[in-house]
């Protein structure tokens, strides 16, 4: 309702809050750690690196509407990513081929060579195909969680680098600019 009434975006309103919440949670443990002067500073060299780091986060977050923080995966959890990813390419290829089924019924029909009853039925079925839409939803999907997953690999790194308060307190300040900007 709120986008058909206000066109508002509803995914970074809702991620909105969680942001506003850290900047100003451990934004302000940050400062009363380290000092304003400190922080200002940090700001000056490190700025770049926690505006990346925003952006894979939301962007993740925008496209799987999720969280999923694991910082060391099992080779159960690999083996689950090679299957889906075997899965995805088995959708697809199997798109492929039921195009050109529709495709080898459209040349025959345009050559004048009449199709056989097999051929009537499964075109009657596949003249409403919009599997297309399915595949661009998987590869959405993908993108959102490789996002994420890149988010984490950054969050990884800059917390062994710099105090946590530091990498959530930035993490928020940006998140909420981002999402201020998308709403």
């Amino acid at each position: 309702m709120l986008w058909l009434y206000f066109n508002v975006n509803v995914p970074p309103l809702q991620n909105l809050l969680n942001y506003v919440l850290l900047f100003v949670v451990y934004t302000a443990v940050h400062i009363r750690k380290h000092g304003i002067e400190a922080w200002k500073l940090m700001l000056r060299e490190r700025a770049w690196k926690y505006t990346l780091f925003a952006m894979a986060d939301l962007q993740g977050q925008l496209h799987l509407f999720g969280v999923f923080t694991h910082a060391r995966y099992s080779k159960t959890q690999y083996t689950g990513v090679v299957l889906c990813m075997s899965g995805l390419a088995l959708l697809i290829y199997g798109d492929y081929v039921n195009n050109r089924l529709e495709t080898g019924l459209s040349l025959k029909a345009s050559l004048h060579i009449a199709p056989d009853k097999e051929e009537i039925k499964q075109s009657i079925t596949c003249i409403d195909n919009h599997s297309w839409i399915g595949d661009l939803s998987c590869v959405s999907t993908l993108a959102g969680a490789t996002l994420y997953a890149i988010a984490n690999l950054i969050e990884e790194h800059l917390v062994a680098e710099n105090a946590i308060e530091e990498v959530l307190g930035q993490l928020g300040m940006w998140g909420t600019i981002m999402c201020s900007l998308a709403v």
